[in-house]
């Protein structure tokens, strides 16, 4: 992964996000390498909660671990899909419905996948 030349490198963003999520028991948390294929950002970070009380408690325990701030956050509201912005790396936090619908893994298939396992969390 690539390193930021200021601020918080994205390898220590990524691991605080998964670690913030590992915390909240977020399931099925997977990272997609974006860079060679937009200039969107260069990961996004996919998880699901069970409910949304679980989804905005990942969200707020992401934004209270990482040391980088989001540019913008959407859909704390609602919590059926939360996203944060951190510029390089892109969070959604799904509702296992909202995932299955929107479906981001097919829509980005061919960006490198990695799955997060409990034991790396």
């Amino acid at each position: 992964m690539k390193e930021m030349s200021k601020g918080v490198s994205i390898t220590r963003k990524i691991k605080q996000i998964i670690e913030a999520a590992g915390e909240k028991k977020a399931e099925s948390i997977k990272i997609l390498s974006l860079s060679p294929l937009t200039w969107i950002a260069d990961h996004f970070v996919i998880c699901t909660g069970s409910t949304m009380v679980q989804t905005k408690a990942i969200a707020e325990a992401m934004i209270e671990k990482v040391d980088a701030k989001p540019r913008s956050v959407e859909g704390m509201k609602s919590g059926r899909w939360i996203l944060l912005d951190y510029g390089d790396v892109i969070v959604h936090i799904f509702l296992p419905e909202a995932r299955e619908f929107y479906r981001l893994e097919r829509v980005w298939g061919d960006a490198e996948e990695t799955v997060i396992t409990e034991s790396s969390a």
